[in-house]
This record gives structure tokens, sequence and C-alpha cells, in this order.
């Protein structure tokens, strides 16, 4: 059976998951999200429930909301070498496409001059009103 965990990325953070099918599961994902997603990495790994709950231990520090996590590039190369020490294979890396897009990966916002932690934090303000504009009326996410 195949077995994969990926990455999300979107202006809040990244999300970290596993799935048997990653683009029906990025599909879901994308479809019921007010703000744009964008599928980051992908590796085929065995067992791959054992190491997204690893991952999610690693980064609670970090962690936003469930498998939602503030991850900067270090983190990020932290997953990749977890996931080579325990034979996961890369499949997937759009961080060229993510550079592209937009206003470009704005990742350790404490350190980048470029995209200050003020801007961040409003830029997240503002997604978070709109995500409340979004679901206004629904009883349940």
């Amino acid at each position: 059976m195949k077995s994969f965990l990926y990455l999300i990325y979107s202006d809040l953070g990244f999300m970290i998951g596993k799935s048997s099918d990653i683009h029906r599961r990025f599909a879901v994902i994308d479809t019921h999200s007010p703000i744009e997603l964008q599928l980051f990495r992908v590796y085929r790994i065995e067992k791959n429930s054992l190491h997204e709950k690893r991952l999610h231990k690693q980064f609670e520090s970090k962690q936003i909301r469930n498998g939602w996590f503030a991850l900067d590039m270090a983190d990020i190369h932290e997953v990749d070498s977890y996931m080579t020490k325990n034979k996961g294979v890369r499949i997937l890396d759009n961080i060229k496409k993510v550079i592209k897009g937009g206003e470009g990966l704005k990742m350790n916002f404490k350190t980048d001059n470029e995209h200050p932690l003020d801007q961040y934090l409003e830029k997240l303000e503002k997604s978070v009103e709109r995500l409340k504009r979004a679901l206004e009326g629904r009883d349940t996410l």
C-alpha cells in the first residue's frame, strides 16, 4: 500500500499530514480552505502514521492548531533530514513554485528583514477575518 507524508504551505503556516492517496487528500483540504494552499513537499514512506506523529511531536512548540505549524526553512530541512534517515523518498518539492508565486515564500519572520513580524501578524489577522466571514452562519467547521 502506498504511504505518503506531506507538507502543505499557506500564508498561515505548514500542515504536516499523511495519506495513502495524496492527490485526493490535497483536493479535499484545498476545496475546504478559504485561503490559498500549495502542496509543498511529498515523501513516500512506510508507516506514515508513525512518522506524522513523530514530526508533530518534534515541532509541537511551533504548533498553530492541529496539524498546522509555524515552520521556517531550518525546520523544513529538519523534516528532510528526518525523512532521509527513515528511508523516506521525497517525490515532490514545490519550493520554486511557491517562491515564484505571489509575494513568495515568507518564512522565519523573526529574522526576515523583508517581511518583518508585524507585517506577518497583520496578514494573519486579515486571513483570520476572511475565515470568520466565510464561516458565518455555520454551526460547525
